[in-house]
């Protein structure tokens, strides 16, 4: 355990001194075989030993793990795990000890040469009279392989390394592309981009001991990937431009845009612009080399609408008696952007509102032409429109259905008349007028009225309100014995 804490601290003290020039550039990939194993043990007594790598690496490689025991009662002989290092030299160090109950996880590096012992023991666990054991599991993982690729400064080469097992006594390469090595470094110029299956033999004398392939993909010198949105819409148009330029073997290069609407030339990979007026433009990307070259580029058309602005709203109700309020919504559909916009309620009737939501009375009765204007002052020389809306403003609703009381009876009869009147509205100026049927009349409200011979009397009730010019009219039925 302290030769592990000792090798932790030496690494963190290396990496700290590592210049920044010194770590891993984009041109360069770092692969791994990786190889996983799990164990578990469970039964009595039972106990599992493995040693891995099977066969020592020859290069520094990290061994991860998870492991779990199960939490039994106690016992003279409890489950454990245990992960040992065996030194290339002979030697073996404890780096991890679990205990029923716990879990853990972690990584261990092993030096060239150095393996991992692994050591699963499930217990002896009794209880009336039936023996068990604890469940310990523990999952490994650790690479066999390890394969790093270069870019190199010229087009279309690499570099290849590889480290295996300590076994190999020599490599040999097979690029794919009919051309073959030996070593542990090579380098392959391929004579064009494209994908190649690359196959690596480890022999230890004439015997393949480790065995690798991939593919290896062998890009152009410079890579565009370009995406221009939107390519259309309306005016103050924001377009996003990003050129995927990704160069290889050492090569440089720069993009410029050109926007097509005059304005000057931006360069940078990925860029913003705005067209602020409506039109057709043509979006140019080129791409440079350091010698100002113009190795190639790419073309958009940009299609720019006028800012549309289109003038909605809403006015309820549209009709009932005074004073009648209404309740005034704009709801403008805008296409573009940005926008600032003012809206002006004109009511016709002398009053106004400068606001998005308003509110107003009629108080008198009429037809009233709402109108609803809007403008957008950031550009005004955009006409929008007016709405107009048709309100009636009713006046007062009158409503009779006159009562009598009784409705029969024997001559002379005394009726108590009521006009049962309803108005919706204000304000009136109500007159009554009774006509009860006998050639008699009265202008009271409620009236008492007898009737002195028999028969059958329809009474009529007239209700108008002077101050509008509205009337309205019911009637009731009276009848006489004799």
């Amino acid at each position: 355990m302290r030769r592990f804490m000792l090798g932790v601290l030496l690494i963190l003290i290396l990496l700290s001194a590592v210049p920044a020039t010194a770590l891993p550039s984009p041109d360069q990939a770092v692969d791994y075989l990786w190889k996983e194993r799990e164990l578990n043990v469970t039964r009595y007594d039972e106990r599992t030993v493995v040693v891995l790598p099977e066969r020592p690496l020859a290069f520094q490689a990290e061994v991860s793990y998870q492991a779990s025991l199960e939490d039994k009662w106690s016992t003279d002989n409890p489950a454990f795990l245990r992960l040992s290092v065996l030194g290339s030299s002979g030697g073996t160090w404890e780096e991890v000890f679990l205990r029923p109950g716990e879990k853990r996880r972690g990584t261990l590096i092993l030096a060239p040469g150095e393996r991992l012992r692994v050591e699963l023991y499930a217990g002896q666990y009794s209880f009336l009279f039936v023996k068990s054991g604890a469940e310990v599991t523990c999952r490994l993982q650790w690479p066999e392989l390890r394969f790093v690729t270069r870019e190199k400064n010229r087009a279309y080469a690499f570099s290849f390394a590889v480290a295996g097992v300590d076994q190999v006594e020599r490599w040999t390469w097979d690029f794919g592309d009919g051309v073959t090595a030996e070593g542990e470094e090579v380098e392959h110029p391929f004579r064009k981009s494209g994908s190649y299956r690359l196959n690596l033999l480890g022999y230890r004398g004439k015997e393949v001991v480790q065995r690798y392939q991939r593919t290896v993909l062998v890009p152009e010198p410079i890579e565009l990937d370009p995406k221009v949105t939107p390519l259309e819409g309306p005016a103050e148009l924001s377009v996003s431009c990003r050129s995927g330029l990704v160069t290889h073997y050492g090569e440089e290069a720069e993009c410029i845009w050109d926007f097509g609407d005059g304005s000057p030339p931006v360069v940078g990979d990925q860029v913003e612009h705005v067209y602020p007026s409506a039109g057709r433009f043509l979006l140019t990307m080129r791409v440079y080399n350091p010698r100002h070259e113009n190795i190639t580029q790419r073309t958009w058309p940009i299609t720019v609408r006028p800012i549309a602005i289109q003038n909605r709203g809403q006015v309820t109700p549209l009709e009932g008696p005074i004073p009648l309020k209404i309740e005034c919504t704009a709801q403008p559909r805008v296409e573009g952007s940005p926008v600032d916009l003012a809206c002006r309620w004109d009511f016709g009737d002398g009053n106004f509102a400068e606001a998005f939501k308003a509110t107003h009375i009629f108080a008198e009765a009429g037809y009233y032409q709402v109108t609803l204007n809007l403008v957008d002052r950031r550009h005004p020389e955009i006409g929008v429109s007016p709405v107009v809306f048709r309100v009636r403003a009713l006046p007062p609703i009158l409503a009779v259905r006159p009562v009598a009381h009784p409705l029969q009876g024997k001559a002379p009869l005394t009726v108590l008349f009521a006009p049962n009147l309803t108005v919706k509205g204000y304000p009136v100026e109500i007159r009554y007028r009774w006509e009860f049927g006998d050639g008699t009349y009265s202008d009271e409200a409620t009236p008492l009225h007898t009737y002195t011979r028999p028969g059958i009397f329809i009474a009529r009730l007239t209700v108008k309100d002077l101050r509008h010019g509205t009337e309205v009219q019911g009637t009731v039925r009276v009848e006489v014995i004799g």
